[in-house]
């Protein structure tokens, strides 16, 4: 199964807001190491103060990576 590490490590967005958080995921491995929506969520919130727009972006990642999931 693959991990939201892994996933982040090898997704491609360009030029976006998505993009951008998953450039932030890859350098901060505590949001690249979240095993659920509500802990990276919680993470983005409590410990960064992520603003609407990145908290858009990660659910969108998150979606993504979910998806990856099932295939």
């Amino acid at each position: 199964m693959l991990s939201f590490q892994e996933y982040v490590e090898t997704c491609r967005f360009e030029d976006s807001p998505e993009a951008d958080f998953v450039q932030r995921a890859q350098a901060d491995g505590r949001v690249a190491g979240a095993s659920s929506w509500e802990e990276l969520r919680e993470y983005l919130e409590g410990e960064l103060n992520a603003d609407a727009e990145e908290m858009e972006a990660a659910k969108s990642v998150w979606q993504a990576f979910e998806q990856a999931q099932v295939r």
